[in-house]
């Protein structure tokens, strides 16, 4: 009964009937998998908070699903924000792309100008790093082929570099 206890908090706060019309007395397939965990003593209930606030940290859009872009931005997210300070730099950005695969690099390469203004192009807070939200947006352009698009449209010859700073606006994705 102890483990009861332990998982009665989370359903405490919560109304009789949930959005869907089932009763908050009935268990999705993961809190009974989460009671099951707890009951068996295989893992703490702080084990189950941090896993939840891990989740919390992935699921970049707040939609309550998280994709297999945000698992991948996510873990290339920790690999790459090597200070751990919870954003990427540009030095750190920097080291991300150069280090892509060649399959996702852009076939004519890119200047380092180019880099800088494409990391502006995520830095959406204009304070310098781009946030776990932000790198899912640039892991999700890479996913769908448009980082090639994306470097070849600041790239059109004849243009002055303050006209090519000027194409990639705040949240082009």
């Amino acid at each position: 009964f102890n483990y009861a206890q332990k998982v009665g908090h989370m359903y405490q706060n919560e109304e009789d009937d949930d959005d869907d019309g089932s009763s908050s007395q009935e268990l999705t397939r993961l809190d009974f998998l989460t009671i099951e965990l707890l009951r068996c003593g295989k893992c703490e209930i702080e084990t189950i908070r941090k896993i939840g606030e891990l989740f919390e940290d992935f699921d970049a859009d707040e939609s309550g699903f998280v994709t297999w872009i945000e698992i991948t931005a996510n873990n290339v997210f920790q690999i790459y924000d090597t200070d751990g300070s919870g954003e990427i730099d540009y030095a750190e950005f920097k080291a991300c792309v150069t280090s892509l695969p060649n399959e996702l690099k852009p076939k004519r390469g890119f200047e380092e100008r180019h880099l800088k203004m494409i990391f502006d192009s995520y830095d959406l807070k204009v304070d310098g790093t781009i946030s776990r939200q932000e790198f899912v947006r640039f892991v999700a352009t890479l996913s769908n082929g448009s980082f090639e698009e994306l470097v070849q449209s600041i790239q059109t010859p004849g243009l002055t570099d303050d006209e090519e700073e000027n194409i990639l606006p705040k949240g082009i994705v």
